[in-house]
């Protein structure tokens, strides 16, 4: 049986949330670990996801880079807002206090920008004549994402005691 790009991803995350040491964390516990491992394993594989796909649109090193680039970012697009899905839930069943953190914040900015940038990018296929206009504008949503995406992952490493 043959898994989808998706399906890969997903066990992917699950595998790296294994390997995550245990530490303390928010949330209860899934299978023994804590949430917020599965929450930083699907953000970390969203974000290499978009990096690729970041690789891909700059560089274009093959024929079919622009499959392989709307691939790699709707697939980090959609495990980033499956992580702030895990990341609500662990919230909901720890403290309960949703938005008290910069963390939070940014992540909800985030969400927006990984559902902004697809559509951007999808739109400028469908609405030909508006091409040239919103080209830039998805390429510097997907920079933004991307450095924000960053930002985050460095606020919530810090929220965890990592940093």
């Amino acid at each position: 049986m043959r898994m989808s790009t998706a399906g890969r991803l997903l066990s992917a995350a699950f595998v790296t949330a294994a390997f995550i040491g245990t530490g303390s964390g928010a949330g209860a516990d899934l299978a023994g670990r804590p949430i917020w491992q599965y929450h930083a394993s699907m953000m970390i594989l969203a974000f290499l996801c978009l990096l690729s796909a970041a690789y891909l649109a700059v560089f274009r090193p093959r024929r079919y880079w622009l499959r392989w680039h709307r691939m790699m970012g709707l697939s980090g697009a959609g495990l980033a807002l499956l992580g702030a899905v895990v990341a609500g839930y662990m919230v909901s069943a720890s403290s309960g206090k949703h938005m008290a953190y910069p963390h939070s914040w940014i992540g909800l900015l985030v969400a927006a920008m990984l559902v902004l940038t697809p559509s951007l990018g999808l739109a400028q296929f469908h609405f030909r004549h508006w091409a040239s206009r919103i080209r830039p504008i998805h390429r510097w949503s997907g920079r933004m994402t991307i450095v924000l995406m960053a930002l985050n992952m460095l606020a919530g490493l810090r929220l965890i005691g990592l940093l």
